[in-house]
């Protein structure tokens, strides 16, 4: 993601499922309070050289008009998608390495998808976890809403301790 001072914002990505041309209106998000605001696509290029649509898994730069301020882990997704975000996604988890015990109050680096953020785990089925222990979570992201899937699988980290997880269900804002 950068600026060019002829072209705007430019943002780079791999499309998940879909088709997009120039001139398509998209939403970005989440901003800082989980809202989406409307973009449009003014080019696309793929390795250097303009292109007139992208496919499910192709790999392209997307010049953006009307663009706000924008930051890594954000989404690019069609407006009929209605995209939410959340700061709350319960998740299985299980504790790959952790030289002491996990318990409620444990923050760490999550990673699900694009989304790279610090989140705490508010609550567990269990009282503490140590290594290759599962449990049902709730985590919060602590700086702002993201954009997450059920059913994505994540990897956490603090110092030597990793886990991995799925999330189970999202909590979106109101």
């Amino acid at each position: 993601m950068y600026s060019l001072s002829d072209v705007g914002t430019v943002v780079g990505g791999t499309l998940q499922c879909g088709v997009i041309k120039p001139g398509d209106r998209l939403v970005v998000g989440p901003l800082g309070h989980g809202e989406f605001v409307p973009v449009t696509v003014a080019s696309i290029r793929r390795f250097g050289t303009p292109s007139q649509s992208l496919r499910t898994g192709q790999s392209a730069s997307l010049a953006l008009s009307n663009a706000p301020k924008l930051r890594k882990g954000m989404v690019l997704v069609a407006a009929d998608v209605q995209p939410s975000a959340c700061l709350r996604f319960e998740a299985d988890i299980e504790i790959l390495y952790h030289a002491g015990a996990i318990s409620k109050g444990f923050q760490s680096t999550v990673h699900i998808g694009n989304v790279c953020h610090t989140a705490v785990i508010e609550s567990m089925d269990q009282e503490c976890l140590s290594t290759n222990d599962s449990a049902h979570v709730t985590f919060r992201f602590l700086n702002r809403p993201e954009c997450i899937r059920p059913h994505a699988r994540f990897l956490f980290r603090e110092s030597s301790t990793k886990g991995l997880g799925h999330v189970t269900e999202i909590h979106p804002l109101p």
